[in-house]
C-alpha cells in the first residue's frame, strides 16, 4: 500500500532532521533531547542563514526571508513566550532546511502566524520540524509510554497547547497526530 500524504510528510521531516545534524555538525532533535534556541541559531549560521529576534506584529511568531538581499534571515518575535519563541526558531529553520529560502522561482516570505493557511504542506512540515526539537522524544516518551492511544493523543495535544497557546484547536490536533507519527517512526529505528 502506498504511503499516505501524512506518512510522506513525516518521512520528509525525519530526513530533514538527519540532514540538519549532518550538514551543521550539531545534533538537532536527537534521542536525548532538543537543542536550545542558541544552538538552533548556530545551526542556522552554519547553514548560511541568520536568526534574529525582532518586534513583529501581534500574532506573527516568525518570518523567514529568502536570500534575495544576502543570506536567508529568520526573524522571531521577541515578545513571544519562551516556548513559542523556541518553536519560532525551529519553525524558521524548518523552512530553511526545506529549501524554501533559496533564491529562485517560488521563493517567498514564510510566516508562522495565527491567520494564514496553517494546513498547507509547507507550514505543516515546518511546524512538525519545530515540534520535533521543542517537544523532544524524551518528553513524548514520558507522555505516551504505558497509556492508551487515546490518552497519548490527549496528552500530546495538551503539551502542544502549552507550547503554542494561540494555535487553533484543529491545528493542535493535526500537529499532535503528526508528532506522534514521527515519534513512532523514529522509535522503530
Amino acid at each position: 500500500m502506498a504511503p499516505t500524504a501524512d506518512e510522506r510528510l513525516v518521512a520528509e521531516v525525519e530526513r530533514m532532521i538527519g540532514q540538519t545534524t549532518e550538514r551543521s555538525g550539531l545534533p538537532y532533535a536527537d534521542a536525548i533531547g532538543g537543542c536550545s534556541p542558541m544552538s538552533v541559531r548556530i545551526i542556522a549560521r552554519r547553514l548560511g542563514a541568520d536568526i534574529i529576534e525582532d518586534d513583529l506584529a501581534v500574532g506573527v511568531h516568525e518570518i523567514a526571508l529568502p536570500a534575495y538581499f544576502g543570506m536567508p534571515l529568520i526573524m522571531v518575535a521577541r515578545r513571544a513566550r519562551g516556548a513559542m519563541r523556541a518553536l519560532g526558531y525551529c519553525h524558521g529553520l524548518g523552512h530553511l532546511m526545506a529549501g524554501e529560502l533559496e533564491v529562485g522561482e517560488g521563493a517567498d516570505l514564510q510566516f508562522m502566524d495565527d491567520t494564514l493557511d496553517w494546513m498547507n504542506h509547507s507550514e505543516r512540515r515546518a511546524d512538525l520540524f519545530g515540534l520535533a526539537n521543542v517537544f523532544d522524544r524524551p518528553t513524548v516518551r514520558s507522555l505516551v509510554e504505558g497509556v492508551s492511544e487515546k490518552a497519548a493523543e490527549a496528552a500530546t495535544r495538551g503539551w502542544i497547547r502549552v507550547l503554542a497557546p494561540d494555535w487553533p484547536r484543529d491545528r493542535v490536533r493535526d500537529r499532535a497526530r503528526l508528532r506522534l507519527m514521527l515519534y513512532e517512526r523514529r522509535q522503530e529505528k
